[in-house]
């Protein structure tokens, strides 16, 4: 919406962080496999990759820049979120004993969706507070009758052609409520810091594996 995508083109611009992590944690798995060390690479690389792609959407989430930028911040966050998922599991069963592995592993699964929730409801307030009141700032005199009907319905924000007042003004209204929720996310994302540093420094190439069958 905010850079006149189709729809089509917006799903591959969303699908850029499904499709990159999996692919990036694959390079991840390979990394610690060889050097056995998984929480330097998440300090260093993981967390400040991730605020730095959210830190820049800040600047890149408006109407008038370039879909690159956008894809370029997608491509950053991709490739941390791919280390931080195998890295937070790798975490939890590293410092646990083989019996414990499902029930650490469960409660990291627990408190990864307690928070996602938690994110999404900031977000939800977030985007309620602000995206119908930038609908009435930013739309024409002429279209400002119509701002409820535009808010509720994505038919409607799309019937105006691209270029048109009252499409930039929708635009520009999704782009400054996403600004919010963006500014949102880097700032709570520096307590990941605080985080991964409590997190215990095990080489997990050196561990031994248990022997025989497990279910």
């Amino acid at each position: 919406m905010v850079n006149g995508l189709t729809v089509t083109e917006a799903s591959y611009v969303g699908n850029i962080y499904s499709i990159g992590s999996c692919l990036w944690a694959l390079v991840i798995g390979l990394y610690i496999h060889y050097t056995g060390e998984f929480k330097n690479i998440s300090l260093f690389f993981g967390v400040p990759l991730t605020i730095l792609g959210l830190g820049l959407m800040i600047a890149f989430r408006r109407s008038d820049t370039n879909i690159g930028y956008i894809i370029m911040c997608q491509v950053f966050i991709a490739f941390s979120g791919g280390t931080l998922v195998i890295t937070e599991q790798l975490a939890v069963m590293a410092a646990n004993w083989h019996q414990y592995v499902t029930v650490v592993l469960a409660l990291e699964g627990m408190f990864s969706s307690v928070g996602g929730a938690i994110g999404s409801t900031v977000a939800a307030a977030i985007w309620t507070g602000t995206y119908l009141p930038n609908l009435y700032r930013f739309l024409p005199a002429a279209e400002q009758g119509n701002a409820v009907a535009i808010y509720g319905d994505i038919t409607t924000q799309l019937s105006d052609p691209v270029g048109t007042a009252a499409r930039t003004a929708i635009m520009d209204a999704y782009g400054d409520a996403q600004r919010y929720m963006l500014i949102a996310a880097t700032a709570i994302l520096v307590l990941a810091i605080a985080a991964v540093l409590m997190w215990r420094d095990i080489n997990v190439k050196g561990m031994k594996q248990v022997k025989g069958l497990v279910f």
